[in-house]
């Protein structure tokens, strides 16, 4: 088997058990079960950016398969990328913006969610 195609596939796997791990904090938060919650935080951030860093090795490592795999694939993954890069950010300028940087956070989270399913359907 390629070792680029191990690695692609390992990344994929590991940048989407990450994003889920990050979403699953929007989910617990609504719970009743403040444990939960309070360990998710604390995973929040390094899977949000362990994330990133697994979907950029993804994203490098399937760009060998650009003629096989439909250009709808790439433009959602690619959205999904700066969705959440732009999440971070949003995070990091929350000492400028204190009153809307969660919501612009939770809003390029949401997108980069629907565009990673896309991302998903489309490939």
């Amino acid at each position: 088997m390629n070792v680029i195609f191990m690695i692609d596939f390992l990344s994929a796997q590991m940048a989407s058990m990450c994003f889920w791990a990050v979403m699953a904090k929007s989910i617990t938060k609504r719970l009743k079960g403040k444990r939960m919650d309070a360990i998710l935080m604390k995973l929040h951030r390094p899977a949000g950016y362990l994330t990133v860093l697994f979907a950029t090795v993804h994203m490098a490592c399937s760009l060998k398969a650009m003629g096989e795999t439909a250009i709808w694939a790439y433009l959602f993954g690619m959205l999904s990328f700066f969705s959440m890069i732009l999440a971070i950010i949003m995070f990091k300028k929350k000492s400028r913006n204190p009153k809307s940087w969660l919501l612009w956070h939770r809003v390029f989270s949401v997108i980069a969610m629907i565009a990673i399913g896309l991302h998903l359907v489309c490939r």
